[in-house]
């Protein structure tokens, strides 16, 4: 698991890892709300499954499958699930390896 920034930001499991990327996989249950404070790095979250809410930086969007959301560094978010929300963060490590 890593710990994003943020002393109340959640857990999340790290499915893949590489110099320059990690992936972690996001699981909520219908009616569970994550919040991530800020994030250190660009990142992106891909929704495989479910529908519900993501507020970024004070703007709601509504997710579901297939949905790309990309929080910058800093950024607050919140996931809301209406119903089981699967989805993945990738997350970039460092900067100048990713380009």
């Amino acid at each position: 698991m890593f710990q994003l920034e943020g002393a109340g930001s959640p857990q999340v499991d790290v499915v893949a890892d590489c110099h320059a990327l990690q992936v972690g996989e996001l699981r909520l249950q219908a009616g569970q709300r994550r919040v991530f404070e800020t994030l250190a790095s660009p990142t992106a979250f891909v929704f495989h499954q479910g529908t519900g809410t993501m507020q970024i930086g004070g703007c709601s969007h509504a997710i579901a499958a297939g949905i790309v959301e990309l929080v910058c560094p800093g950024e607050p978010c919140t996931i809301c699930a209406v119903q089981d929300v699967h989805a993945f963060l990738v997350t970039v490590k460092d900067e100048e390896a990713a380009r």
